[in-house]
């Protein structure tokens, strides 16, 4: 079945400019041999703790990595069974991006990067890590310890991760998505490293805490799919999305991957990233809407990129919104809007992240008939650098 029903509400035309784009590491379809560099699991049929290739046990036709914990009455290698995964390289900023689920409850999984092809003993062995609670509650750590969060994660269920982060000043972010979460969600923002250092993040690793008699911890399996990494710095979408489009000119056209929904309810959302010019290298996207009058949230993000740990930002952005060539509405500085009480509670209505009121970030809300519409970002001034569009179809 194709995704017509948020292609019907609002559709993506093209985008330019754009820059951001990931890069599979594994989706484990065609087994593990070739993904998974070292572990320490047995086979299933050993007892002790195991990893698989096997069949998504939550969406048919789809093939994952599982990874059984074994049990603490085993003996030598029952308590933790790990595994991991070499990346590319990232020097500078970077963002990656991987899918988890559970069978029940009763896991205790931890799952980061490393620097090193050694297998992290501890946690201060990671440099971005994040955990799950024997009581189904996320915990994030950093360089002083580690942090409780009011993350939640439900059994059978599948969640994206994201960890972006950037190398030289050991700073990473951890965001989710799923389940109750229908909003990318962050579980950590701006942590330092556990492990620090100037070393690249080469590896990705997972392992699942058996614990012991006295001190059980989990029982029962846990999943992963899709480990995509993007070596170009922060990107907030999902592999092969709208807004996950890729380098170079030209337009890419969407047709049946859909927006990316980010919102709560039946929010579409269309997001590109990339580097604003001056002249002809502007950041461009495009809609559709297909039928009756929609109202429509648009933002040209800027300065408020910086906080995603983005270097290089588009320091004034000025957001244009044109039909047939005609200018419809311009914005600089979002907080000086007309309508900026309706804006705050429509971007958080949506889900999206918030801005501070004195940002120079660029908003436009307003209520559109059908038609095609551009949305074109530039710099006040001819300023460059980075920046985000992104457009919400508002309730």
């Amino acid at each position: 079945m194709k995704h017509k029903t948020l292609l019907s509400i609002i559709s993506l035309l093209a985008f330019t400019s754009a820059q951001a784009e990931f890069t599979k590491v594994a989706d484990f379809e065609a087994g593990l041999d070739g993904a998974i560099e070292d572990s320490n699991a047995a086979t299933a049929a050993e007892g002790r703790g195991s990893i698989s290739q096997v069949d998504d046990p939550f969406a048919a036709g789809n093939k994952v990595l599982q990874l059984a914990p074994g049990s603490f009455l085993n003996g030598t290698g029952g308590q933790w069974t790990w595994f991991s995964i070499p990346l590319p390289p990232v020097t500078g900023s970077g963002t990656l991006y991987y899918r988890f689920s559970k069978e029940t409850d009763l896991v205790s999984p931890v799952f980061g990067t490393s620097p090193s092809e050694e297998t992290p003993q501890s946690y201060g062995d990671y440099s971005q890590v994040v955990g799950q609670a024997i009581d189904s509650i996320m915990i994030a750590y950093d360089d002083t310890g580690y942090t409780t969060t009011n993350i939640v994660l439900e059994a059978q269920t599948w969640y994206e991760f994201w960890f972006t982060f950037d190398q030289p000043t050991n700073v990473y972010s951890a965001y989710i998505r799923g389940g109750e979460y229908t909003a990318i969600t962050p579980i950590i923002e701006n942590a330092i490293f556990r492990s620090k250092g100037t070393t690249p993040q080469t590896y990705f690793y997972a392992r699942s805490t058996v614990g012991s008699l006295t001190s059980p911890a989990a029982v029962d399996d846990v999943y992963f799919d899709d480990l995509y990494i993007d070596t170009s710095g922060t990107n907030l979408n999902a592999p092969g999305s709208a807004g996950d489009v890729g380098s170079g000119s030209g337009d890419t056209e969407l047709t049946d991957s859909g927006p990316v929904v980010l919102g709560n309810g039946n929010v579409a959302n269309i997001a590109t990233r990339g580097a604003v010019g001056t002249g002809d290298s502007l950041l461009t996207a495009g809609f559709v809407i297909e039928e009756g009058q929609k109202r429509v949230l648009i933002r040209g993000i800027g300065p408020t990129l910086g906080t995603f740990n983005v270097t290089g930002v588009l320091a004034d952005p000025k957001l244009t919104l044109f039909k047939d060539n005609v200018v419809l509405k311009t914005n600089t500085k979002w907080g000086d809007a007309e309508n900026v009480s309706r804006i705050t509670a429509t971007s958080s209505a949506v889900g999206a992240f918030p801005l501070d009121a004195g940002s120079a970030d660029a908003v436009i809300l307003l209520t559109l008939d059908a038609g095609s519409y551009t949305v074109q970002l530039s710099g006040v001034g001819d300023t460059t650098g980075n920046a985000l569009i992104e457009v919400y179809q508002a309730k």
